[in-house]
């Protein structure tokens, strides 16, 4: 017998990764005093104007009445949905100062986008700055709850190619989603599979660094690689991976870089973990709001360290044995059932779980950059790099990204979590260890 709940099919229901999210942006505000945020940073040619700038970014947010919402209970069914705010969306828009040059701009909108939203219906800002003579960057913080990291870029694509004089409205103005009430089954037996899974990681106690009390902001390091060390960087890849398979040896770089870091400071752990954000947008051009993800968790023994290509292929059998048994999308049926739950109930529990250890750090490959336009008013589009708030705990992540077949590696963390020096060389070891 199936049980048919009533649901509103104007409304965007949430799903379980959804508010999963919502659960990480909590316990980030409780850790950091900020949310669960990231940034988008665009590096362009010449000296953007801030007053098209404005135009252009309050404009587009205006098409949007999502972008002032907020998470919200359906009491007919118990669903959390996105109730949008009034007609219009919302987002900060300002200038900063000017820098002398594109490494100084970047670490000036970091500090400048690093503040928590001033309101729960406040989830996007924007900052210019001129940079040296002939560059702009420009900054996009955005609030994890709308948007993940590829549905911020297809989110800036649009916006580069926004036309004030168009009064078409936006295809994605007020997107729906059913609460998908059924299958009661099958979320079930996810969970039993997800839960084997959290219990092994648990009792493997793996490293990760105490979390300073206090609110805090985060540090980034940045390395730009041009062309040349990019393909090599892929070819070395590929060739500990397999043939178009990356992320092996990837993670085992950002792997050996933060071992250095636990080294440095005297710590051997005998087991690291390790959370991987992946997206499971069937196009690469998909919807654009809210998330479309899932994770891999990676638990690696440190012995499995003793050469590169042993902790490859400890990476390669969890990542193939991990989708061969479909843990993606059991985790995300897991937390279909358990959206029923309030926000800071779920957190407590989830930190009973994992035992208050959500992992030694997190990573991501976001690969080839979904924002295809190559100008933003006018001015070219140099590069794109991405700078995550991490959820905290771990408060740690190091992350990379594509932008015209040029990689950039980001470390993140922090600030009391580690030094500027650190993080500097956080960053730095990956490249060593992939060099």
């Amino acid at each position: 017998m199936t049980i048919s709940l009533p649901y509103r099919r104007d409304r965007r229901y949430l799903t379980g990764v959804d508010w999963i999210i919502g659960v990480l942006d909590s316990m980030t505000k409780r850790a950091t005093g900020a949310g669960n945020s990231s940034r988008i940073l665009l590096e362009l040619d010449g000296r953007a104007d801030e007053s098209r700038v404005r135009e252009i970014c309050h404009g587009f947010a205006a098409r949007f009445p999502v972008l002032s919402g907020r998470p919200a209970r359906d009491w007919l069914n118990l669903a959390p949905f996105w109730k949008s705010g009034g007609r219009e969306g919302c987002c900060s828009v300002g200038m900063l100062p000017a820098q002398p040059d594109v490494e100084s701009a970047l670490a000036a909108l970091c500090g400048a986008l690093d503040d928590p939203f001033p309101t729960e219906r406040d989830h996007l800002a924007f900052r210019l700055v001129h940079a040296g003579p002939n560059r702009s960057c420009l900054g996009m913080a955005f609030d994890h709850r709308l948007f993940d990291a590829r549905g911020a870029e297809l989110f800036l694509d649009r916006l580069a190619g926004f036309d004030p004089a168009d009064a078409q409205p936006q295809e994605l103005t007020r997107p729906t989603r059913e609460p998908e009430l059924s299958g009661w089954a099958e979320k079930f037996s996810a969970g039993r599979n997800v839960n084997r899974a959290i219990r092994e990681c648990a009792a493997a106690r793996p490293a990760r660094l105490p979390v300073p009390a206090g609110r805090a902001g985060f540090q980034y390091r940045f390395e730009r690689l041009d062309g040349a060390q990019s393909r090599r960087l892929t070819e070395s890849a590929f060739a500990l991976g397999g043939y178009l398979v990356k992320l092996p040896g990837l993670l085992a770089w950002a792997v050996q870089a933060v071992d250095r870091l636990f080294a440095a400071r005297g710590h051997t752990p005998g087991h690291y973990l390790i959370p991987v954000t992946i997206d499971r947008r069937a196009a690469r051009d998909g919807p654009v709001f809210f998330n479309h993800i899932s994770f891999l968790y990676f638990l690696l023994e440190r012995r499995d360290l003793g050469s590169l290509e042993c902790l490859v292929r400890a990476i390669s059998s969890q990542m193939y044995e991990q989708t061969k048994s479909g843990l993606p999308g059991d985790f995300e049926q897991t937390m279909m059932l358990m959206r029923i739950l309030p926000v800071g109930l779920l957190a407590g529990i989830s930190r009973r779980l994992f035992g208050g250890n959500f992992g030694t750090f997190a990573f991501s490959y976001l690969g080839e950059s979904a924002c295809r336009a190559r100008e933003f008013l006018g001015h070219r589009i140099l590069n794109i790099v991405h700078a995550p708030r991490v959820s905290t705990p771990p408060g740690l992540g190091i992350f990379l990204n594509e932008c015209d077949g040029r990689i950039n590696v980001t470390a993140s963390s922090l600030e009391a979590l580690l030094t500027p020096d650190e993080t500097v060389g956080l960053a730095r070891h990956f490249l060593s260890a992939a060099s």
